[in-house]
C-alpha cells in the first residue's frame, strides 16, 4: 500500500529517514496531481491526509491553513477507507500535534496498531499520544515517583518499551523512547538510549542531542 506507483512514490519521498521540507513539497505536489483527478479516490486521500499530517508531525508547516487541511482531509480519508490504518493514524497525528482530544487520538493511533500490527509508526504514533495523554508538558520525575505515584507515567512508558522490544532495529522507535526520557529529565537512560540509536543508524535529532 499504496497500489499507485505515484503514490508509492509520494510516500516513499515522506518516509526516508533524511527527509528535508523540499520532499515534502514535491510529495504533496505529486499527491496533489494523483487527487485532483481522482478527489474520491479512498487511496489517493488518504496518501494526501498522510503528507498534511507529516507537516504537522515534523514541524515545518503548523499553520492555520495546514491544520485545516489535515483535519478535513484525514476525516474524509475515515470516511472513505473506515479500516485502512493510515486514515486513522494521520488524523490521529493532527490531533497530537494540536494538543487536542488525547484520549481520542490514542483510540485513533491504537486502531491503526490493530488494522496492522507490523508497522512501527503506528506503534510510536500511539505511543506518543498516550505519553501526551498521561504526562503533562515540563513535568520532571524521579523513579521513586513513577513506581509509587503515577500510573498513566508509568504506562506511557511501558508501551515505549514494548514497541522498543517489538523493532529493536528500528532507529526511530528507540529515539522516540530516548525522548520521552530526555522530557521528564532522565539523562543517564535518555543518553544510554540515544547511543543506542546512533548505533542503529545517523538519525539527524539524536545526532544533534
Amino acid at each position: 500500500w499504496p497500489l499507485n506507483p505515484d503514490l508509492k512514490k509520494v510516500t516513499a519521498l515522506i518516509d526516508g529517514l533524511q527527509v528535508i521540507p523540499e520532499d515534502f513539497r514535491l510529495a504533496e505536489e505529486m499527491a496533489a496531481r494523483v487527487l485532483n483527478a481522482n478527489p474520491t479516490d479512498p487511496e489517493a486521500v488518504t496518501v494526501m491526509a498522510r503528507v498534511h499530517s507529516m507537516w504537522l508531525l515534523r514541524g515545518w508547516d503548523r499553520s492555520t491553513a495546514r491544520y485545516q487541511k489535515a483535519k478535513a482531509t484525514a476525516e474524509r480519508a475515515l470516511q472513505l477507507a473506515p479500516n485502512e490504518p493510515e486514515a486513522h493514524i494521520a488524523l490521529a497525528i493532527h490531533l497530537y500535534s494540536r494538543g487536542a482530544e488525547p484520549q481520542r487520538a490514542v483510540e485513533l493511533a491504537q486502531r491503526a496498531v490493530d488494522l496492522c500490527p507490523q508497522e512501527a509508526r503506528f506503534h510510536r504514533m500511539r505511543d506518543n499520544c498516550l505519553w501526551v495523554l498521561n504526562v503533562p508538558a515540563g513535568s520532571v520525575f524521579n523513579d521513586t515517583s513513577v513506581d509509587k505515584e503515577n500510573a498513566g507515567l508509568r504506562a506511557a512508558l511501558a508501551s515505549a518499551r514494548r514497541t522498543v522490544e517489538l523493532f529493536p532495529n528500528d532507529p526511530i522507535v528507540r529515539y522516540e523512547l530516548s525522548r520521552h526520557y530526555r522530557d521528564i529529565g532522565w539523562w543517564a537512560d535518555f543518553e544510554r538510549t540515544n547511543d543506542e540509536v546512533l548505533a542503529i543508524a545517523p538519525l539527524a535529532n539524536a545526532m544533534v542531542w
